[in-house]
């Protein structure tokens, strides 16, 4: 039966159309007489299969994925695609060149070469009925070019009133900065809406893939269920023009932010659950301590940022101005983007909370990695490490009872000492045996080391 389908299924869409149904029919009936099934289909069968069902009337779903393909070919916006534009589109079917120079012929109304958002919606419905073997007209059917010019393109420019309305939807829902789950997904169900397009709308909606929308990438969810309640296609990505609109919107996070007292948290410091996610992050991506420009733009991009935000982000974050990002100018990267997205206007230097976070290495995190293996080691899982074990290690490095004193008091170590400590304590024993002096205070950085690899 598997391969009575795949014989039968001539355009290689998973379905069978009438002429391909009536073609596998035709093979079971030869395969349960003969016992034998050909390796390829037979002329006559061919022709069966590829028998076309011509209905030219273009549904606005399919209109709206040409409208999408239409403009990002139309890089500049002239409102046209030129032959070179179209090339790779075209070609990409895989159809004779001669038809496909056939379609645009036929497709260009006005003879000038190029191709109007019309003309290029009747010429990709042309070729996508062809590659089902459709046979090709020799002028332009009625019922085509009549669905193209009902067609009217989706507007995604959202206004400040329904951006106030969305946002007056969101405080009701707001828990931390980020919509409640709970809560979202009732909002979303009234829409009545399949739970299909839905769950479509939320994962493009959140751009970062966190499971959780901020308050730009709910605005841009409503926005989404809006137009479609009214018939709009879904796009296949967010549009730009939404997200600008979304983005540029100061967020309620962003205003109260800006009216707390300065003994409030820290803006712009990656919180622990964002440090181990970017670091992980920079893991796959990294190639010898750093990520590369191209790689870091890609992961820049996927947040939905417009590119002046992004490059901000880059010049901010490249502290070494290299072309490249060591682990701290990855997460520092990281940081900025996030708190971009949730509506926070980007600062004009790096803000002075990243700068320990800028400092940080691949080393850092390899040398903390060793101190934790040391102390699993040593104590069970879940337990603190007795002070007399943790006071025989650091008494190894063979510093004076008053450094290891301090460096104890430091990392706040009592009758034992956890494993944050214990981190904190072996960074700052080595710190002193290549000769630094003892901080005060334990600095941030290394803070920001030991979490990288504390266990989550």
């Amino acid at each position: 039966l598997a391969q009575i389908y795949t014989l039968a299924d001539v355009d290689k869409d998973g379905r069978l159309n009438e002429g391909e149904f009536l073609c596998a029919l035709h093979l079971a009936c030869k395969r349960s007489k003969e016992g034998l099934l050909p390796t390829e289909l037979p002329g006559p069968l061919l022709a069966l299969a590829q028998r076309p069902e011509e209905n030219w009337s273009v549904k606005p779903e399919e209109l709206g994925h040409y409208l999408q393909t239409f403009q990002r070919l139309d890089a500049q916006s002239k409102g046209i695609v030129g032959q070179e534009e179209g090339r790779e589109i075209f070609e990409s079917s895989g159809l004779p060149v001669q038809e496909l120079s056939f379609i645009w012929q036929l497709s260009d109304r006005d003879a000038d070469g190029s191709l109007v958002f019309q003309e290029f919606a009747m010429a990709m419905a042309i070729v996508a009925r062809r590659r089902r073997g459709w046979s090709l007209p020799t002028a332009l059917p009625v019922a085509l070019v009549r669905s193209v010019e009902s067609f009217s393109p989706v507007s995604w420019s959202v206004s400040a009133g329904e951006l106030e309305s969305y946002r007056t939807i969101f405080q009701r829902v707001d828990r931390n900065g980020v919509a409640d789950l709970a809560a979202t997904k009732d909002l979303l169900e009234q829409s009545q809406l399949p739970v299909s397009e839905l769950s479509a709308i939320y994962a493009m909606s959140d751009l970062d893939h966190d499971g959780r929308l901020s308050e730009p990438e709910f605005l841009c969810a409503m926005a989404l269920v809006a137009r479609r309640r009214k018939g709009a296609p879904l796009p296949e990505q967010l549009p730009l023009e939404l997200r600008e609109a979304c983005w540029s919107m100061p967020s309620t996070n962003a205003e109260a932010a800006m009216n707390q007292p300065n003994e409030s948290l820290p803006l712009w410091q990656p919180n622990h659950e964002e440090l181990r996610r970017f670091q992980q992050l920079f893991d796959q991506l990294q190639d010898h301590g750093f990520v590369s420009a191209d790689r870091a733009r890609e992961v820049l991009e996927s947040s939905g940022l417009p590119l002046n935000d992004l490059a901000k982000i880059w010049d901010l974050a490249d502290a070494g101005d290299d072309g490249k990002l060591s682990l701290g100018e990855f997460l520092c990267a990281m940081s900025l983007s996030a708190r971009r997205r949730e509506g926070r206007q980007l600062p004009q230097s790096l803000p002075d909370e990243l700068l320990p976070c800028a400092r940080l290495r691949v080393q850092d995190k390899v040398e903390m990695q060793r101190y934790l293996a040391m102390f699993q080691e040593q104590v069970p899982r879940g337990s603190a490490m007795p002070a007399a074990k943790a006071a025989e290690i650091l008494q190894m490095s063979e510093l004076p009872p008053s450094d290891l004193a301090q460096i104890w008091n430091l990392s706040g170590g009592t009758d034992n000492l956890d494993l944050l400590q214990f981190l904190h304590a072996m960074a700052l024993t080595a710190r002193r045996r290549e000769g630094q002096a003892l901080p005060a205070a334990l600095p941030a950085d290394l803070l920001l080391a030991a979490q990288l690899v504390e266990p989550g």
